[in-house]
């Protein structure tokens, strides 16, 4: 889903796992490597944002909003990929 973006995809983990991922204390390898899995494509959105987004002097919650069209699925550059239904 992000290949034509970029090399390296993030991961994207729903919010039950939060804490698990974020517990400093949780030193269990298989556990968290666990973690590490492919979000499911069908629950990945793409859509165009502004130009603003890759610019870090605009760090601010508008920069996430879409622009332009509406949600995309197929390839295209100068795209947000954001997670939903998690």
């Amino acid at each position: 889903m992000v290949a034509d973006i970029h090399d390296r995809m993030p991961v994207i983990l729903a919010p039950q796992q939060w804490e698990s991922w974020l517990d400093r204390g949780n030193q269990d390898k298989a556990e968290l490597l666990a973690l590490l899995k492919p979000c499911p494509g069908d629950q990945i959105i793409r859509y165009p944002v502004d130009k603003a987004v890759g610019n870090l002097r605009f760090d601010r919650p508008e920069c996430l909003l879409p622009v332009g069209e509406d949600i995309i699925r197929q390839p295209k550059r100068d795209l947000l990929i954001g997670a939903r239904g998690l």
